[in-house]
């Protein structure tokens, strides 16, 4: 979860890979004022930044709803 201080912060945030702007460029950028709180993730990660990811999350939410074989 991020505060919503990242909003203002996404504002100011130049666009970096790609020409986009990077969530994670706002979130280093508020390291410094304690405002990112972190936790351990264990299990699947998707990065839907990409049709391919994307696609991979709705398939695998798919199967384990039972809705794709």
């Amino acid at each position: 979860m991020l505060r919503p201080e990242i909003f203002a912060e996404l504002a100011t945030t130049l666009r970096g890979s790609g020409g986009e702007i990077q969530l994670t460029d706002a979130i280093a950028r508020r390291v410094p004022q304690r405002e990112v709180i972190v936790r351990r993730f264990t299990g699947t990660r998707f990065d839907c930044g990409s049709k391919q990811g994307f696609l991979a999350a709705n398939m695998a939410l798919g199967r384990k709803m039972g809705l794709v074989a």
